[in-house]
């Protein structure tokens, strides 16, 4: 238990920002299209979409407004599979 309050700590804002950034983002998107897609491709065009807001904000990022990196890509990315992952629950 100690090691991972230890790693929970260690855990960066920003990261944390990206990661319910993603997450929002992909429960956004899922509730707007639950209504016009079946569950699935809803899921997947859900998905496609918080990837696509977080390769928008690496680039913003890349372009001089930030700091761009994969690890804030990715988090968001992870953010986005934990959160779609929740959305899909019964």
């Amino acid at each position: 238990m100690k090691r991972l309050v230890e790693w929970l700590h260690g855990i960066k804002a920003d990261k944390f920002l990206h990661f319910i950034g993603g997450m929002v983002a992909v429960q956004l998107a899922f509730a707007l299209l639950r209504h016009v897609y079946p569950l699935w491709p809803c899921a997947a065009l859900s998905l496609s979409a918080a990837a696509c807001v977080a390769a928008a904000k690496e680039l913003l990022d890349w372009a001089g407004h930030g700091v761009a990196s994969w690890k804030d890509f990715w988090t968001t990315v992870a953010g986005a599979v934990a959160g779609l992952s929740i959305m899909l629950l019964p």
